[in-house]
């Protein structure tokens, strides 16, 4: 078994599906939890979290204030609609994606949200590959 993960890309291999694992187990978490690490910085607030089987990337000027927050709550049974009560400026979604920026009265957020499967499908696809398939040997120059 050892002389498997001789080859660096094979290990290489065995870190990404780790990492699709992962990502997975956040996948099926976001399905019933609402997570969220919130941290401000500057005169705003940046949090990653994710819910209802998608990641989400904010960004939020004025900060909020919390300095370092992290959430985790039960989620509602309907996905919301998170962009009601915002003025949007631009907003691009299909397929699961969703990205756009707007404002409120008083905070402006630009939000990136990708569907979980979006990450872990192609990580499984490159893992499998790295792992599954054979190095080709080195090609032979005969000097006549």
């Amino acid at each position: 078994m050892r002389e498997f993960f001789q080859p660096f890309r094979r290990q290489f291999g065995a870190v990404t599906l780790l990492v699709a694992c992962l990502f997975m187990a956040g996948w099926i978490k976001s399905l019933v939890k609402r997570d969220f690490i919130e941290v401000d910085l500057d005169n705003s607030t940046y949090r990653i979290g994710s819910m209802y089987g998608d990641f989400r990337l904010i960004y939020c000027v004025p900060a909020a204030g919390r300095g370092f927050d992290w959430t985790s709550e039960g989620i509602e049974p309907t996905k919301p609609n998170y962009w009601r009560g915002y003025r949007i400026d631009w907003r691009w979604n299909g397929a699961g994606f969703d990205f756009g920026a707007g404002a409120s009265s008083n905070i402006r957020v630009v939000v990136f949200t990708f569907p979980y499967w979006s990450i872990v499908l192609p990580l499984m696809a490159i893992s499998a590959c790295l792992m599954l398939t054979k190095p080709r040997s080195p090609k032979r120059v005969d000097h006549a």
